[in-house]
């Protein structure tokens, strides 16, 4: 945004996307940002139908991690996370000057003139959701969650039509089959699982507006039937 190549606008919609993929994915609570980080190129770079639940994107989740600390540093002593990234570069920027595997963690408990540890021990080596709400609201900005209005809302504005009332916990294709399945969701209490195809639901053909006009049901209404096709 500093250098004029996003609006502010367009920065708040882009890390409010980012804050939706985030949280919409169950396996941010199963692997820290360090773990997808070290395990990049045996999972992220290999992913299946199980990643949502497995695993979390150490881009997106980094990202967030990366605006976490800037607000952290601004909050207890001014310094920010351009201080740190200028002060890596200082010590580190010549070849053969590795980081060593704390150091920045120390580096930011030194320029924010108190241990650090507990952020990165919580959001960086564990899987505790950040306090982005929070962190924003010290600066002036309101971070609100709401309900998604469809599979194509990616979130990070004010919602464009009805939110869904019902949830679905499950990512179908356009041909109505399976592709995830998201851990502890009505879909997976159903026993349904990826590669599943939906035939019928309430004993009609099933079709995408139909799953689409279902899930703007409230909440917790009468329990559908359904029937599915193993993937052959």
């Amino acid at each position: 945004m500093r250098c004029g190549s996003f609006l502010r606008r367009d920065t708040s919609n882009s890390s409010g996307e980012t804050i939706t993929t985030v949280l919409r994915g169950p396996g941010r609570l199963t692997q820290s940002v360090a773990e997808s980080s070290f395990d990049a190129w045996i999972k992220f770079y290999r992913q299946d139908e199980n990643t949502p639940n497995a695993g979390v994107s150490y881009y997106a989740k980094g990202s967030l991690v990366a605006l976490a600390l800037d607000l952290t540093l601004r909050s207890l002593g001014g310094a920010s996370l351009d201080d740190l990234m200028r002060e890596l570069w200082k010590r580190h920027g010549r070849p053969g000057i590795g980081v060593p595997e704390d150091g920045i963690e120390k580096m930011a408990s030194e320029l924010a003139g108190q241990d650090l540890g507990d952020f990165f021990t919580r959001y960086v080596f564990g899987t505790e959701d950040l306090p982005l709400a929070k962190l924003l609201s010290e600066f002036g900005v309101t971070l609100r969650l709401r309900a998604a209005t469809g599979p194509k809302d990616r979130g990070g504005k004010a919602a464009q039509g009805d939110t869904l009332r019902s949830t679905f916990a499950a990512r179908v294709g356009p041909d109505l089959k399976v592709t995830h399945v998201l851990r502890g969701g009505p879909a997976s209490r159903a026993g349904l699982a990826a590669g599943d195809t939906l035939v019928a639901i309430d004993h009609l053909k099933a079709s995408s507006e139909m799953l689409a006009s279902l899930l703007q049901r409230p909440a917790g209404g009468k329990p559908l039937d359904r029937a599915r096709v193993p993937a052959r």
